[in-house]
């Protein structure tokens, strides 16, 4: 045992030596671009048309300007500003107007949606004001900043609505080139997008990473018409996830699915990204293991009740689950001999899970979905359940990670669940810590502490953990060899 554990210490500290060869060998000699985020900016304001647009040949505006544009409603006064341009603060000015104005609160839009339109406003000021561009009002292309927006929305509740959205300090990065990059995403957003976003390029007709094209089978209803730049963040197809219903308003059918978490919100629209926080830190707050379930179904379709499940004891159903992989990982859950992606289905009942099924989700590119069926046998014990489902990396059929467990970073993603009656017990007798609805009424993140501990049968031993360390390490050896091996023949060359 004593040498087992020699091995595994010495294999972790030469594990931490070694550099990064996964990444591209001209990476090897690049240092990661940091950032530090900005608390004010310098933002020109100019006359705009009904539609957002700088009316020709672009007027600026003046101080007691009642221009749309210039003020968002002239009750409250006209252009408040001395100066034009202007410097204002992003937490207590800016944003407050911003968000107030891009996804007004009176229109129905969900609390959660806004949390997401708050953190990808503030990402897209970050980005403009990091390499130079000219912040204006104007929404063709830029964001819509419109002074007295936020009074505008008079109802107190609307306004702490606002606030609550603006003070979660996060915004949206993406590793351009090399890992422990900080730089902010150009965060693009538009009114309504029709079942699927597109692919976006800059400029130069370049690709850009994080606006790929991805399903949002939420949003078809009939009534759902593209409306804006189809790249980056539906607005209403946020606040449709985020109810779990065909209405960005909550006013039409129950989806299936939905997403709790603004951080589900985001990490479904924008391919890649991970979320940081907006101190001299900037350190990662989202897992680099995600996915997101984006449709739900469940046969025979009558056992599915108003939110849970209604099941006979040991009897087998069938259902089908459309996961998308929203992780940060640029290859994807790609598998091979010894690697597999699984999504893993469990009954839990009184802080016990008890797998149940399991089903390959490997070759799923990032930011895509796939529909994956699956079959599952209820327990033989009636009684309240909760169904859950997580996603598991397996090495030679043994777990090594769980999406629900924390990453290298501390950071862990959501587990998903919904509540199952086995038998005849009574629906209010269901088990569920803070399940709400399960899948129908909202995809909900499970405290990942819930019957973990009970949790053994796919845990690797200290054995096995030893021998993975190693075929890691060997791996990792033969790659950085290759990569150095590359670097000195092109010097040569």
């Amino acid at each position: 045992m004593q040498s087992r554990i020699i091995i595994l210490i010495l294999c972790c500290f030469s594990w931490l030596l070694l550099p990064n060869a996964l990444e591209a060998n001209d990476d090897l000699e690049r240092q990661p671009q940091t950032f530090s985020p900005p608390e004010s900016v310098s933002i020109t304001l100019y006359r705009l048309d009904s539609e957002g647009a700088q009316i020709p040949p672009g007027i600026l505006c003046e101080p007691g300007d009642n221009f749309f544009g210039c003020t968002a409603d002239p009750v409250f006064g006209g252009y408040p500003y001395a100066t034009n341009p202007i410097t204002v603060t992003l937490d207590t000015d800016y944003l407050l107007d911003v968000v107030s104005q891009e996804m007004k609160p009176t229109f129905g839009f969900s609390t959660t949606a806004l949390k997401a339109q708050a953190v990808a406003a503030r990402s897209f000021v970050f980005f403009f004001d990091e390499f130079g561009l000219n912040i204006t009002n104007d929404t063709e292309s830029n964001q819509a900043f419109l002074p007295y927006a936020f009074e505008a929305l008079r109802s107190p509740t609307l306004k702490t609505q606002v606030e609550q959205a603006v003070n979660i300090e996060r915004y949206i990065s993406y590793n351009y080139t090399v890992s422990g990059e900080t730089l902010p995403i150009r965060a693009e957003y538009s009114s309504d997008i029709r079942l699927m976003t597109e692919d976006c390029d800059d400029a130069q007709g370049n690709p850009i990473p994080y606006h790929r094209a991805v399903d949002e089978p939420i949003s078809s209803h009939p009534s759902v018409i593209t409306f804006g730049n189809p790249c980056g963040m539906s607005q209403k197809g946020a606040s449709r996830w985020a109810y779990g219903n065909l209405g960005f308003s909550n006013n039409l059918a129950d989806w299936s699915t939905s997403f709790g978490r603004f951080e589900q919100i985001l990490a479904h629209y924008y391919t890649g990204m991970h979320l940081r926080t907006t101190d001299s830190a900037t350190a990662i707050r989202t897992s680099e293991y995600r996915w997101n379930p984006l449709e739900f179904s469940w046969s025979p379709t009558h056992t599915f009740q108003s939110g849970f499940l209604r099941l006979t004891p040991n009897t087998n159903y069938s259902g089908v689950m459309t996961v998308q992989n929203t992780s940060a990982d640029v290859d994807g859950w790609e598998c091979n001999a010894l690697t597999d992606y699984r999504l893993v289905y469990t009954f839990s009942r009184q802080n016990t899970d008890v797998e149940v099924g399991s089903e390959s989700v490997c070759d799923i590119a990032r930011g895509k979905s796939a529909a994956i069926p699956f079959s599952i046998t209820t327990p033989n014990q009636e009684g309240a359940y909760s169904l859950r489902f997580d996603i598991h990396i397996r090495f030679n059929g043994t777990t090594i990670q769980r999406f629900s467990e924390d990453d290298s970073n501390g950071n862990s993603w959501n587990r998903y669940g919904i509540a199952a009656i086995v038998g005849s017990a009574n629906e209010d007798s269901v088990f569920l810590p803070t399940i709400t609805g399960g899948l129908t009424g909202g995809a909900t993140l499970i405290p990942t502490s819930v019957g973990l501990e009970s949790v053994s049968s796919d845990s690797a031993t200290l054995p096995d953990a030893i021998h993975i360390i190693i075929l890691m390490l060997l791996a990792k050896i033969m790659i950085l060899t290759v990569v150095i091996m590359r670097n000195q023949f092109d010097r040569a060359v």
